[in-house]
């Protein structure tokens, strides 16, 4: 949630340039990202986290139940 929480507010602020007090804070104020980037960057991300994070979550699980951790 707060992945993409904060990336959609960054994509948001990259391509409309609002809210102006938070634009002002761009580096790279000259720097277009094109919207081709951005959906091979949303692909990209989607599958790392599902095909990458999910089972190496799903493979520590039993590590971290039998140390008497929680997962929240």
């Amino acid at each position: 949630m707060t992945y993409w929480g904060l990336g959609l507010l960054m994509m948001r602020l990259d391509l409309t340039h609002s809210p102006g007090w938070l634009y002002s804070y761009k580096i790279q104020k000259n720097q277009k990202v094109p919207w081709d980037e951005y959906i091979s960057c949303v692909k990209t991300v989607l599958f790392n986290q599902h095909f990458v994070n999910l089972p190496c979550f799903l493979l520590v699980y039993p590590f971290y139940m039998h140390a008497g951790l929680t997962v929240t």
